[in-house]
C-alpha cells in the first residue's frame, strides 16, 4: 500500500508540474497568471521555470522514496 501511495503522489505532483509549466511558460491573453507560492516563484526567477519545475520534481521524488523505503527499513529492524 505504501508504494502505490508513493507512486500516486509522485504521479500527482507530476501532474502539477505540468500544470504549473503550462500556465507559466508563455503569458495568456487576457490574465495575469503568477506563481502563488512565493518560494517557487523564487526559484523560478533564480534558475528558470523548467530547471525549478525539475529539481522541485526531483527534491520531491527523493522525499517521497526516503517515506517510502524508511518505512520498509523499520519494519527490518523491528525483528
Amino acid at each position: 500500500m505504501r508504494i502505490f501511495l508513493g507512486v500516486l503522489a509522485v504521479l500527482l505532483n507530476l501532474a502539477d508540474n505540468a500544470t504549473t509549466f503550462l500556465c507559466l511558460r508563455a503569458p495568456v491573453p487576457g490574465f495575469e497568471v503568477t506563481e502563488a507560492n512565493p518560494a517557487a516563484a523564487w526559484l523560478f526567477a533564480a534558475i528558470g521555470l523548467e530547471e525549478g519545475l525539475v529539481l522541485e520534481m526531483v527534491i520531491s521524488a527523493l522525499a517521497i522514496a526516503f517515506l517510502v523505503a524508511g518505512c520498509f527499513f523499520m519494519e527490518n529492524l523491528d525483528g
